[in-house]
């Protein structure tokens, strides 16, 4: 009866041994997670402006922009019924953002120059 339960004992170690690494794994990389998609929307900013799509982890979609931002939590605004939803960042399974950042822009605006000053080169030729 001893050597049975010393048995189960140690395959319980074991199987404990074996599945903590793994979740402290996937909990690190959920967090890791979380703090990527904080940083895109607080690059993002707030107001009309920062529109975004979530789908949560319950498969539930979110169409809005961004009221606010906070380390633990973000506030989506409803733009057709001015309803708002705090979500959580670990509550995030997909996010896209519908507005271009300030890099982006700076790119398309000096592509266009550099284009122009090019049709303006060719033309006085």
């Amino acid at each position: 009866m001893a050597g049975r339960l010393v048995s189960l004992l140690l395959m319980a170690t074991m199987v404990h041994v074996g599945i903590a690494p793994a979740y402290a794994e996937s909990l690190e990389r959920s967090r890791a997670k979380a703090e990527r998609l904080r940083r895109e929307l607080i690059n993002m900013g707030t107001g009309p402006h920062a529109q975004i799509e979530l789908i949560l982890r319950d498969k539930t979609q979110v169409k809005g922009y961004l009221a606010e931002v906070t380390d633990t939590y973000f506030i989506m605004v409803d733009p057709q019924t001015q309803d708002e939803v705090q979500i959580a960042y670990p509550q995030v399974a997909k996010a896209r953002g519908h507005n271009l950042s300030s890099g982006v822009k700076f790119a398309i605006g000096a592509g266009a120059i550099i284009a122009l000053l090019i049709a303006i080169g060719l033309a006085s030729r």
